[in-house]
């Protein structure tokens, strides 16, 4: 939900950060670290799947935010011992795995690479010069292979990123909108909503409040 850490499990290091979702196979014996300066927040579900064949670690990005959406309301409605929130509980935990192995689109090595660059420096100033240095293209050559591979401009994908990563803040924090505006590199109230509707079709006040509709207990 925040934070970085480093995975080291079956001799293989992994890196993960807010937004994604891995899956330790029964008896997978894994090591986990973060930097102090950076706390971890997380959620952890145990379960019992006798079917599984995935032997494997197993992370993905939650592009949608719908997995963790779910993780939160899991949460919600795993406290105290009320049989019907347990029920609840599990149908939403098989709601959340079909969403977590469902196939992953595949959009090109490229976007992932520059998404990779851009999440820990979402709250600077980037320039398309200095992410066609990091794809090694020309300016030209860069934006003619991104727009091939994901349909849309360097720089428009970058704005869809601050605009998932402030609705990552939405759904995590109670931070107020100027306040997260800055943090995801879009200025101020106005800019992020402008670039929030844009991707979402709604003001983030707006996505906000809905969410927290569809949280509160009926």
């Amino acid at each position: 939900m925040q934070g970085r850490m480093e995975v080291v499990a079956a001799g293989e290091r992994h890196k993960a950060g807010a937004g994604d979702v891995m899956w330790y196979p029964a008896g997978m014996a894994h090591e986990e670290t973060s930097n102090r300066t950076d706390p971890v927040a997380t959620y952890f579900v145990s379960f019992a799947l006798p079917r599984m064949q995935e032997t494997r670690l197993v992370l993905r990005h939650d592009e949608t935010g719908r997995i963790r959406q779910i993780a939160q309301w899991i949460g919600d409605e795993s406290v105290g011992n009320d049989p019907a929130r347990t029920l609840l509980s599990g149908e939403l935990l098989h709601v959340l795995l079909s969403l977590f192995f469902q196939p992953v689109r595949r959009e090109g090595g490229l976007r992932t690479m520059i998404r990779e660059y851009v999440r820990p420096r979402i709250a600077g100033d980037l320039r398309l010069d200095e992410l066609a240095g990091v794809a090694g293209l020309s300016r030209y050559h860069f934006i003619r292979t991104y727009r091939a591979q994901v349909g849309r401009t360097p720089m428009a994908d970058v704005r869809s990123l601050r605009a998932e990563t402030a609705r990552d803040l939405l759904l995590t924090t109670s931070l107020p909108i100027k306040e997260i505006a800055p943090r995801v590199g879009l200025g101020n109230e106005y800019a992020i909503s402008r670039v929030f509707v844009q991707e979402f079709g709604m003001r983030p006040g707006e996505f906000r409040r809905r969410t927290m509709r569809a949280n509160k207990p009926v």
